[in-house]
């Protein structure tokens, strides 16, 4: 690859062998180096392929103006992320995201400016193996730069990784966050009790929730299965009723209109939870 221009002596734009140009990131990659020259492939650490110029113009001011340490944390969170999530994370947008994140947050910090997460209890109650991953991540931070962000902070990494597992867009994210909290008390009025969080199958049920609602926010069709709807309704007749009650709120609230394909899994998540909670 041939270097086009040098950010900083830890980054490059390049043009690799389809004539893209991409940007490069390791320790020293420019050091002693001008363009027109090769990249050294055993310095690269990170590379990014951008769609389109835009993209390109704003990832080299953001690394123009951060110290080397915060890429080096965001490499090492990305990487974390991958070993501990079961997901499939679009990890050059997580990487964008984060490393921005991570630099305001410090900046934040360092002037005892403090930034409350209003979303927090719900990220650690719904996504809570992504906010142990933001939880990890403020050690790693602390690690490399001397810096301990505060436990507001680790729901907002885990809010970024969210954001990289999934086809929504960030105000999608928040607003199923906001949703489940509302779904999960209209299940626990529904039966007077309280829902028992650590149980798997509520660990299940969320999950099911998740997707469930990203698919409502993003209008993706999907069959209407009348049999597992009849069978489910004629098993679970408080389920039914319970199922409901969710479906006249989103179609109330959102205007979602919930198929019966839906209701039937919806029973059939409900029940197993509602049959196992605590356990």
């Amino acid at each position: 690859m041939i270097i086009v221009r040098i950010m900083n002596n830890n980054a490059v734009v390049a043009l690799d062998n389809n004539e893209n140009e991409v940007v490069l990131l390791g320790k020293g990659i420019a050091f002693q180096k001008k363009p027109k020259q090769h990249v050294n492939p055993d310095k690269v650490e990170k590379k990014f392929v951008l769609q389109s110029s835009n993209e390109l113009h704003y990832l080299e001011e953001l690394i123009r103006s951060i110290p080397l340490s915060y890429i080096t944390v965001t490499n090492e969170i990305v990487q974390k992320a991958q070993e501990l999530l079961e997901a499939d994370i679009k990890e050059d947008s997580l990487f964008i995201t984060l490393v921005d994140h991570i630099a305001f947050a410090i900046e934040r910090k360092k002037s005892d400016d403090y930034l409350k997460n209003p979303l927090l209890i719900e990220i650690q109650k719904f996504y809570s193996n992504e906010y142990k991953v933001g939880s990890i991540a403020l050690d790693i931070i602390e690690k490399h730069t001397g810096v301990r962000l505060d436990e507001d902070e680790a729901g907002y990494i885990a809010f970024n990784i969210i954001n990289a597992t999934l086809k929504a867009g960030s105000s999608d994210v928040k607003e199923v966050t906001v949703v489940i909290k509302h779904l999960i008390s209209i299940i626990e009025s529904h039966y007077q009790l309280e829902l028992k969080i650590n149980s798997v199958y509520y660990i299940r049920f969320i999950t099911h929730l998740k997707y469930f609602l990203y698919r409502l926010f993003s209008n993706e069709e999907n069959s209407n299965d009348e049999y597992l709807y009849k069978v489910a309704k004629k098993k679970f007749q408080n389920e039914y009723d319970c199922a409901k009650k969710i479906a006249t709120f989103l179609k109330e609230k959102y205007n979602f209109s919930v198929s019966n394909e839906e209701l039937g899994y919806l029973m059939i998540h409900i029940n197993s939870m509602i049959l196992h909670n605590g356990k």
